[in-house]
């Protein structure tokens, strides 16, 4: 490092202060290692820059896709006239509409409890036992290990790919009841379940017959009817075996809560289409005052910039390439003050929506060839994607820092090389300098004493 060589005592033979004067012989020699260091500081500021200018322009460019995607206009809300009877969701195949929902009957599940027993730790019996709900078949081995009333709780549990019912057990005034429930609602997932008791008597109340339910040897006791949902749909009838019906109505799912007639209307969620254009206007806006940002900075007088700017501009002032009754951004609202900052007219955009949605999705689709939507994301897409415009002048600027970042250590090794040999050479001379006055001293003192005789 420049100025890290010298010598402990400078001046020793002379006086002269050699360290100081080393130092500003290399602060003049440094100065072309100094200009190298603020060229690659400048290099790194608008790598910087352009990082800034890459970030705001992905922004908007998913402000634009995000207006643009084909199911961005397919938002639907749902509201019930009475909610305690029936909700509803929509998804993007969905249509404005209203539908008259009559519920006759709620799905319930199946749930069956065992005779009482004594406690948890009572025995019941060994056999195998077959539990049957909708598509699950269980089949369980009871034995020593697990013939208590907790046992086969926890074996039916705890058995592997149990979808079929839930044991529990309850316990009441007279004692302790093993409690099956289907896990799924409605006829199709009716419990049933199928002894073979060790004791040979498949039929009886005693041992592991004692938990049957089949037809002809219904061990257990209900406690809750299955029943399938029966709900009329303007008129027509529908069975389910759950109270979330889809499949019904396109694109709409209908939650039974309880039985009663309602109205359900699904419209067009227009807020959150206004709220996309929205953010388009915004990341527009933020892009274009980072563009004048760095125009005034960094990037100052950069072609590239105001090439950016005026063509942003000019897509949204232009005719879209497009079938389509909406072809321009000011059909739709779309407006630019004197300063430049673009802003949405919202009774314009509303109108739109609500007389022409159909083309104005056309004119955003940036899958449509030719549309607003299309062209922007194609033009910002040609700066920020890898290999574009943006990417290939920071990879220019990283290219030149490193040739920098050569030259600066070539300059700082011949600085350091300079500077050993200044010391070298300004010791070398104090020295001799420190001689030639020893000599001097002497040369006076014997003519002062040759005088003095």
């Amino acid at each position: 490092m420049v100025g890290s060589t010298g010598i402990s005592s400078p001046g020793i033979g002379s006086g002269i202060d050699v360290n100081s004067l080393v130092t500003q012989l290399m602060k003049l020699e440094a100065k072309p290692l100094q200009a190298l260091q603020s060229k690659k500081n400048d290099i790194q500021v608008q790598v910087s820059s352009l990082g800034k200018l890459k970030s705001s322009l992905a922004t908007f460019q998913t402000a634009v896709q995000t207006l643009g995607e084909t199911n961005a206009f397919n938002n639907y809300l749902t509201s019930s006239s009475d909610n305690a009877i029936v909700t509803a969701s929509a998804d993007a195949t969905a249509a404005a509409e209203t539908h008259t929902i009559n519920v006759t009957q709620l799905a319930t599940t199946h749930r069956l409890a065992s005779k009482t027993y004594t406690d948890s730790a009572t025995v019941v019996g060994t056999g195998s036992l077959t539990i049957n709900a909708g598509a699950t078949s269980l089949n369980l081995t009871i034995d020593n290990s697990n013939n208590t009333l907790a046992g086969i709780r926890d074996a039916i549990n705890n058995a592997s790919a149990n979808n079929a019912v839930t044991a529990s057990l309850i316990n009441e005034d007279g004692g302790t009841r093993l409690v099956l429930t289907a896990k799924q609602s409605g006829l199709d997932n009716a419990i049933e379940a199928i002894v073979v008791d060790d004791d040979t008597n498949n039929l009886d109340l005693n041992g592991l017959s004692a938990l049957s339910y089949t037809t002809g040897a219904n061990s257990l006791s209900v406690v809750n009817v299955v029943k399938n949902a029966i709900v009329e749909v303007d008129g027509f009838t529908i069975t389910r075996s759950s109270n979330a019906i889809n499949g019904v109505i396109s694109g709409i799912t209908l939650n039974l809560k309880d039985a009663g007639l309602a109205t359900i209307t699904t419209s067009k969620n227009t807020g959150a289409i206004s709220k996309k254009v929205d953010t388009l206007v915004k990341a527009y806006n933020d892009a274009i005052k980072v563009i004048r940002d760095l125009r005034k900075g960094a990037l100052a007088n950069d072609g590239m910039l105001l090439t950016l700017e005026s063509r942003m501009k000019d897509v949204f002032l232009n005719k879209a390439n497009i079938s389509s009754s909406i072809t321009y951004g000011f059909e739709v609202g779309f407006e630019f003050d004197d300063a430049g900052k673009l802003s949405i007219n919202a009774s314009k955009f509303d109108a739109a929506i609500g007389s022409n949605l159909a083309s104005l999705q056309s004119f955003f689709d940036t899958s449509n060839a030719g549309s607003l939507g299309e062209k922007l994301d194609t033009f910002i897409n040609s700066y920020v994607k890898s290999d574009g415009v943006i990417s290939l002048r920071t990879n220019a600027l990283n290219s030149r820092t490193k040739q920098v970042d050569s030259r600066i250590e070539q300059t700082s090794y011949r600085l350091e090389q300079t500077e050993k040999r200044m010391y070298a050479k300004f010791t070398a001379l104090d020295s001799l300098m420190g001689q030639l006055q020893t000599t001097s001293n002497y040369l006076t003192q014997q003519l002062t004493a040759l005088t003095a005789k």
